[in-house]
């Protein structure tokens, strides 16, 4: 009897074994903050440039110098090119003229009309007389300011032989020559303010409030990077292509006007890669370690595929500073449902570690 006893009492302990197992799953963790991932976002970008001009002539005349080539780079305020002026002297010389004129018979009419006050007082001349001596005088200083008026435009005008560099820049294209009679408003070369360069992307709006909370923006061109930085979010939405323009200046070196390339940033928000979603009730999320129990958190935004970025009210257990004391169940999640009973095994982590790790993450008590 003792030894069938026996038997039998082993029996009832090993089933007893069997059945703790069979309640308990093996898993793998890892810390949450070894998971999460920082997403970039792209979107096709060009660099443009609103200062690329013609510089053309306000006047009609004969090229007499053209004193730049295509590749030059100029000054603001440096002479480009200039006309023929010898007939707009001219006309400022006959303009001066005739302010000296003029003003020689102001001083007349100014004395004759002081003489004729005087006379008019003493009773020596009459108050038409005076009257029209005054309404001379008025004619008169009317005319010479017009007529220096004249000689301001005619200033100008030789002012407006020379033409100059609005700002700084370079010389992109030559279209006349020395020489050449032209008309008002002919082209002479086309200057590029290299300093103005900004990029221009045209984004869902969706992306252009992922831009603005974002971090890490940069204008990749080939194999360059140039860092950007938000100057304008244009609000007009593109009815054909529903998109929105963003502008973006540089802050540290300029690409080449004109070139295309790819606008990248990351997202602000933390990600969770889409191999450790599961779906539970109809959602998705991800299965959680607590103290030897599958907890099983819903992420409200997730899509199945996809990185879910954590933004929602109710993932920010997830997203929070106490993420480093959350650990993940990154191998076996599949299998469990919320409130399963789990033994953990820490994935990355050598046998000598794995008690301490397996107490952070809580293992089961014996």
């Amino acid at each position: 009897m003792n030894k069938k006893y026996r038997i039998i009492t082993c029996l009832v302990m090993l089933l007893g074994v069997q059945s703790v197992w069979a309640d308990t799953t093996l898993v793998r963790v890892k810390p949450l903050v070894e998971v999460l991932q920082q997403v970039s976002y792209s979107a096709p970008a060009d660099v443009v440039n609103e200062q690329h001009v013609s510089l053309s002539t306000e006047l009609a005349g004969v090229l007499e110098a053209l004193h730049v080539q295509v590749g030059d780079s100029v000054l603001k305020g440096q002479e480009v090119a200039a006309l023929e002026c010898q007939d707009y002297r001219l006309s400022q010389a006959q303009a001066k003229q005739g302010v000296s004129a003029l003003a020689s018979q102001v001083t007349l009419a100014q004395q004759q009309f002081k003489r004729t006050r005087t006379l008019q007082k003493s009773g020596s001349a009459s108050i038409e007389l005076l009257n029209q001596r005054q309404t001379e005088l008025s004619a008169l200083t009317a005319q010479l300011k017009g007529q220096k008026i004249q000689v301001q435009q005619a200033q100008r005008n030789t002012n407006r032989c020379v033409i100059k560099a609005p700002f700084d820049g370079v010389v992109t294209d030559v279209m006349t020559a020395q020489g050449a009679y032209l008309p008002v408003g002919a082209s002479l070369v086309k200057l590029l303010n290299v300093k103005q360069a900004e990029v221009s992307a045209r984004l869902l709006p969706k992306q252009v409030v992922a831009l603005q909370t974002g971090a890490k923006i940069y204008l990749k061109v080939a194999a360059e990077k140039y860092p950007v930085s938000i100057r304008a979010s244009i609000p007009l939405i593109n009815q054909a292509a529903r998109t929105q323009e963003v502008r973006l200046n540089f802050t540290n070196h300029t690409a080449l006007s004109g070139a295309s390339g790819e606008l990248v940033w990351q997202s602000s928000l933390s990600s969770i890669p889409p191999e450790y979603l599961v779906r539970r009730g109809g959602s998705l999320g991800v299965m959680l370690a607590e103290k030897g129990i599958a907890r099983f958190i819903v992420l409200a935004n997730a899509k199945e595929g996809q990185t879910v970025e954590l933004e929602t009210t109710a993932e920010s257990r997830l997203s929070s500073t106490s993420a480093n004391n959350v650990m993940l169940i990154v191998q076996g999640q599949h299998v469990l449902e919320e409130g399963d009973k789990i033994e953990v095994e820490v994935a990355g982590i050598n046998n000598d570690s794995k008690d301490e790790v397996k107490a952070d993450a809580g293992a089961p008590a014996q």
